[in-house]
Formats: C-alpha cells, structure tokens, sequence
C-alpha cells in the first residue's frame, strides 16, 4: 500500500490551509517618515507617535459523541432428534463480522504575523543653535490568545454471534455435529481528538530608520523608540473517553443425548481481534521575536568639525557645541522590512518557511498516531 493511500482524505486539505494561511496573512509593511528640520534658535521641538493594537482571540470547541453498536448473528441452536435408521448431522456455517469506529474533532489553529509598526525614518536636521529637538516613537502590540477545547466521546459495542447450541438426541444411528467458526474484527480509534496549532509574531521585519545631522552649537536633539510586545497564549484542552466492548461468543453448548451409534462433536474456532486507541491533546506553540532589531545606520557619519562633539554611543542626547558635517545615529534600532519570500519555499530558513514546517510538523504527528493504527489493524488482518 502506497503511503499516499494510508492518509486520512482530509489531511491534504488542511496542509493546504497551513500554506494558505503563510502566505494570506503575510505582513502589511506601511511607511512612516518624522522629520524635525530648519527649525530656528532656541526652538523646541517635540514630535510623538504612539500607536497600540489589541488582539483578542478567542476559540471554543466542545463536542459530545455517542456511538452505540450492537450485531447479533446466529447459525446455531439446530435440533435433531428422534431420527432412526440412519445417521444424524448437524453442520453450521461460519460467522465473521468487521465493526470500526473512528472519531476525528476539534482542529484549531491559530495565526497572527502581522506586528510590526511597519518602515519608519526619523531625522532631526538642519536646526538652529540651542534648539530643542525630539522624536518619540513608542508602539504597544498586545496580543491575547486563548483556546478552549473540550471532547466527550462514547462508544459502545456489543455483539452476540453463535454457531453452538445444537441438540441431537433419541438418535438410533451415529450423530456428528460440526459448528462453524467465530471471525470478529474491530477497533475504536479516537483521534486525533484536540489538536491546537497556535502561532504568534513571525510577521516579518520592520524598518526603523534614524538621522540627527548639521544641527547648530548647543541644540539638544533626541530620538527615542520603543517597542512593547505583551503576549498571553493560553491553551485549555479536556477530554473524556468511554470505551465498552461487550462480546457473547459461542460455538459449544452443543448437546447429544441418548443416542444408540458412535457421537462424534466438532466445535469451531473463534478469532477475536480488536483494538482501541486514543489519540489525545496536541497541541504546539511558536512564538517568535515580531520584530528584530538592527543597529545599522543608514550611512557612516562623518567626524565632526573641530569644536563639535561627535554624538554618544548610547544616541540619547546630541549636545552639538559648535557646527557639524552631519551625524547618524541608531538610537531608534532598525529593522529592515520584506515579505514573506514564501511562494515556493525558495528560502527555507525565512522565519515563514520555518513557520510552515512547524505547522506541517505538528499535523504529521497529530494523524500520524491514526496512519500507524491503520496500517497495523490492515498488516494483522492480511495474516488472517
């Protein structure tokens, strides 16, 4: 058998939606450009972005199921009595029954790329002697996650299958009695039951860009970013299972009384062969860094003209005593922007192809448990 044909009919499916979901939610990169420039002497300046985002999801899955199988079947309980003069046979045939239940719930996945500000380029240039000059960028991206999964499953299965309880007595010539064989099969498979898929902040790169330059003797000139990224993933998974296998058997009880021949009983065989799985409670949590920080600068900065003070490796505060060529500094960090670079998977150490394997990872092992239990129940019955 091909490994193709052992995989559940629905497993190509949502390894689609995993890919579907890289590449629908790629980032959305957006350009934000603060200039504080050509300001007089002994301004002050003062620009403040403050942006905030609050993601609230929030999943519930609750199942109940019930299954109640019963099978009866019977070739037994034949009489033969009273007969003279000839011999008595009783034969009965075979009985064989196959019984499968297989239960499949509570998929969840969960998907948010999208958190970074976006480009952003600051610059404070070209202002007067003892300016006052700032950039504030502060950016809040609150996320909360929780997913509830709750399964009960009930299955019950009973049979009665009888080729016994045959009676030959008061015979005046020889009795055989010959029952049939007992084939019974099955399996209860519960899974995967409860699998939760949760992925958080591999959203690409952000771009965050600072320039202080040619600013007059004595102006103070500040760029400052920060960035908050409180995260809450809470994952709940219960579940409860009630498995009962109930079989009555039978290929005796078979009875021969007061016969005056030779008596001659063949009971037959009885195969039993069942198997019960549970498959339970998976569930995988990626959290990634939303948004790296890259200390770059966009240029060398040049030295100063003798009499200034080349800014300080901290970036906070730029004291210029005298005039400057120009001087950069990374006190915002930066963080280049691009996308996902997903179709195809030509870069497959990008955070999204490493996303998707993860997602792929975990669905393989969620169902992999059931491909095994398949190809054992189909390797055991080949023997028979």
């Amino acid at each position: 058998m091909k490994f193709a044909k052992k995989l559940p009919k629905f497993l190509p499916k949502i390894l689609s939606l995993l890919l579907g979901l890289s590449l629908v939610l790629a980032p959305n990169v957006k350009a934000i450009e603060l200039i504080v420039s050509e300001n007089g002497s002994g301004s002050e300046s003062v620009t403040t972005v403050e942006s905030s985002q609050t993601t609230t999801v929030t999943q519930t899955s609750d199942a109940q199921i019930s299954n109640d199988i019963s099978v009866d079947s019977n070739t037994g309980n034949n009489e033969a009595s009273g007969n003279t003069g000839q011999d008595t046979t009783i034969t009965t045939g075979d009985t064989t029954t196959n019984v499968n239940i297989e239960n499949n719930l509570n998929f969840s996945i969960v998907a948010q790329e999208e958190c970074c500000l976006g480009a952003i380029n600051a610059e404070i240039t070209s202002n007067g002697t003892d300016s006052e000059n700032a950039i504030i960028i502060e950016n809040t991206n609150s996320t909360t996650v929780t997913v509830n999964q709750n399964a009960t499953i009930e299955n019950y299965i009973s049979g009665t299958l009888n080729t016994g309880g045959n009676i030959a007595s008061n015979n005046s010539g020889n009795v055989y009695i010959e029952t049939g064989n007992i084939n019974v099969a099955g399996s209860i498979i519960n899974g995967p039951v409860n699998t939760s898929l949760v992925n958080i902040g591999s959203g690409g790169r952000s771009n965050v860009g600072a320039l202080i330059s040619g600013n007059g003797s004595g102006s103070q000139n500040l760029i400052s970013a920060a960035f908050y990224s409180p995260l809450n993933v809470n994952v709940f998974q219960r579940v409860n299972f009630s498995n009962s296998v109930d079989w009555d058997l039978n290929t005796g009880r078979n009875s021969a009384n007061d016969n005056s021949g030779d008596v001659s009983i063949k009971t037959g065989e009885i195969d039993f062969e069942f198997l019960i799985k549970n498959i339970a409670n998976i569930g995988g949590v990626e959290i990634t860094t939303c948004c790296e920080i890259d200390m770059d600068p966009e240029e060398e900065p040049d030295k100063p003209d003798v009499g200034g003070t080349p800014p300080s490796e901290d970036g906070d505060d730029k004291d210029n005593d005298g005039d400057s060529s120009g001087q950069i500094t990374s006190e915002a960090a930066s963080t280049s922007a691009g996308g996902l670079g997903i179709i195809g998977l030509s870069d497959t150490s990008s955070e999204a192809a490493q996303t998707l394997f993860f997602w792929i990872a975990l669905a393989m092992i969620a169902f992999g448990g059931k491909i095994a239990t398949d190809e054992l129940i189909s390797t055991s019955r080949k023997k028979r």
